[in-house]
């Protein structure tokens, strides 16, 4: 395998994880920012092909079967317990091409001990001229956990164009997160209570807003 840190930042030139500020929260939206600084590129060969696997130091990737493998950023968000969510792009920088970029394909997952499956590209997706992920956010529907209502935002600043072997990627990208009207799928019902220590722990490792939204309302 050879890896290269890919800087996008002129002043960043060693290796950096991304960073994600929350720029405003309350409960009409949140806001957003990610700024890459780079990311790491390995190239490595598997039956025949070679393959560059690019990688934002997140552990988080795509994970279709046969799909190009593309790093992104996602952020489990604690939002408003009555309210339709949509999410949206506010501003973004210039996209930076990278050419001769051949994505490996992500895999089914195995358990641990069997045999790995093989890297085997949907061929339809391949030849396609279609940027993977076709947009540059998606959200999961919308989960009651325990004392909050939350939902998964993902942001996708690498986009992959497989016909071209094509990495497009912004190093900066704002999204906002509203809540307002529309559908509204898996309201939260019951009553606000005191959260406990050992909750609070645990909710401040994985909910991105926990602290700022929730400080203000008193529950912890």
């Amino acid at each position: 395998m050879n890896a290269e840190w890919i800087s996008l930042v002129k002043n960043k030139t060693s290796i950096t994880q991304p960073k994600v500020t929350l720029l405003s929260d309350d409960n009409t939206s949140t806001v957003m920012k990610i700024e890459l600084y780079g990311f790491d590129a390995t190239e490595f060969n598997s039956e025949g092909n070679t393959y560059m696997s690019v990688d934002l130091l997140t552990e988080v990737f795509t994970t279709e079967p046969g799909f190009p493998e593309v790093p992104y950023i996602a952020k489990v968000l604690a939002i408003p317990d009555h309210a339709g969510i949509s999410v949206e792009v506010l501003e973004m920088s210039e996209v930076q091409t990278f050419e001769n970029i051949h994505l490996p394909p992500a895999r089914s997952s195995w358990w641990e001990g069997d045999m790995e499956f093989p890297y085997a590209e949907n061929a339809e997706v391949y030849q396609s001229n279609e940027t993977f992920p076709n947009g540059y956010t998606s959200m999961e529907s919308p989960a009651v956990f325990r004392d909050f209502r939350v939902v998964r935002v993902s942001v996708f600043p690498v986009r992959y164009n497989p016909a071209k072997k094509e990495l497009q990627v912004v190093s900066s990208i704002t999204v906002r997160v509203n809540y307002g009207t529309g559908e509204v799928l898996n309201p939260k019902t019951s009553s606000d209570k005191g959260i406990s220590p050992s909750f609070g722990k645990l909710y401040r490792s994985f909910i991105f807003n926990y602290w700022r939204l929730f400080s203000v309302s008193g529950r912890i």
